[in-house]
């Protein structure tokens, strides 16, 4: 469950970010730490269900996978991401970009993952390749439409994921639970605080600062979202005790991120930017 809930969802928060003006520097740290997070959770996850399914856990061999896995969703995103900016010089048409773009991010999670690579990584690498060239090389309008284009699917992606998943749950499960709900979310919010205060002050030492108010926001900004709910989606069919009860869990616990941090974070950010 630890590692179902670990994901972090910033399209809300970059939505506000750029809403409001805020640093790019900050925006990417938190965009990032999305990005990667997603990666490694993922790996994680897969590695936990095969520990499941063989019956056994060999601590060296899950790290050396998700290493292995983290190294080669890179390598094939760098390769996918400086192909897509190739053919991407070879025709004008902004409509034959755009689908090229959603070819570009599919295949490169099939190689990926054929190749025992993390897929997710590939995707994010090659989207932060593409998206860099595309926003340096072309048209404000281009880029927008671009930003359009992905913006939309990412909102549908979402909307269908918590479709499914209130589908599937019977909502008195989570009433059920609703203790564990409500612990399950201080503790996100305790573990994140403990995690960015300590990991900033490290950082601290080195010449670029990330000041108490980045910190405050970046703690505010670790909203639980989609990862999180495509994964319980599939525990129902996997050999894990208690996948009801995480399912419930997990999703009341996505559920107050998004309606607590995410209608906050707005006035949050204008409280605590400086």
């Amino acid at each position: 469950m630890g590692v179902i809930i670990s994901p972090t969802d910033a399209v809300a928060t970059v939505s506000v970010f750029k809403e409001l003006g805020v640093s790019e520097t900050l925006t990417t740290i938190v965009e990032g730490e999305a990005l990667f997070n997603d990666g490694v959770a993922v790996v994680l996850y897969s590695s936990i269900i095969s520990a499941f399914t063989y019956g056994t856990i060999n601590l060296s061999e899950i790290a050396m996978g998700i290493l292995l896995s983290i190294l080669v969703g890179t390598l094939i995103g760098l390769l996918f991401g400086y192909l897509t900016n190739k053919i991407f010089l070879l025709t004008k048409d902004k409509f034959v970009q755009a689908i090229l773009t959603i070819v570009a991010t599919y295949g490169c999670y099939q190689v990926a993952t054929q190749l025992g690579g993390s897929g997710i990584v590939s995707v994010a690498i090659t989207g932060l390749a593409v998206g860099n060239f595309i926003h340096k090389t072309q048209t404000k309008e281009i880029s927008e439409a671009f930003d359009l284009v992905w913006d939309f699917t990412s909102f549908i992606v979402t909307s269908v994921s918590f479709v499914l998943i209130g589908i599937y749950l019977d909502i008195s499960t989570l009433f059920d639970y609703i203790w564990l709900v409500s612990l399950s979310v201080l503790t996100t919010l305790a573990v994140r605080t403990v995690t960015v205060y300590g990991l900033s002050d490290i950082l601290n030492f080195s010449k670029r600062k990330i000041t108490r108010s980045w910190q405050n926001i970046i703690i505010w900004s670790g909203l639980r979202g989609i990862i999180s709910i495509m994964l319980i989606l599939g525990l129902p069919v996997l050999p894990i005790p208690h996948a009801k009860e995480i399912t419930a869990i997990v999703f009341g616990t996505v559920f107050f991120s998004v309606l607590l941090q995410g209608m906050s974070i707005k006035t949050f950010v204008k409280r605590f930017y400086a």
